[in-house]
């Protein structure tokens, strides 16, 4: 019995201290015929940790889905260290411009994502 309680304890503190993040969505852009999803969040890992913000693309059927850090990397394709607003416009389906104001720092500018091209202005 004392074996499992030691166990138990040494468990929950491995634990302790392991900070998560939170991908929290701000605002979602559907492509004009609906096959795509552009999504902006804001990623909050702790007070020791700037915000990010971030911007990521989907296909409109399928869901971001966090890892178990809490963190949505999947089709990332615009990073920036800090708060920032992204404004998104579909020129056509398979095309996108992403605007940014208030820029820290843009640690991640893809240029595609499976048939989309991505502009930045």
């Amino acid at each position: 019995m004392k074996k499992r309680l030691l166990v138990i304890l040494m468990l929950s503190l491995s634990n302790w201290g392991c900070e998560l993040c939170v991908d929290e969505l701000k605002v979602e852009f559907k492509s004009p015929e609906g096959r795509y999803v552009a999504a902006v969040f804001e990623r909050n890992c702790g007070a020791t940790t700037e915000y990010i913000t971030h911007l990521n693309l989907r296909e409109a059927r399928g869901k971001f889905k966090a890892d178990s850090n809490g963190v949505i990397s999947e089709g990332e394709v615009c990073t920036i260290e800090g708060l920032a607003e992204i404004k998104v416009t579909w020129l056509s389906e398979t095309l996108i411009l992403i605007e940014m104001s208030g820029v820290e720092q843009v640690s991640a500018k893809e240029k595609s994502w499976k048939d989309v091209t991505i502009s930045y202005k």
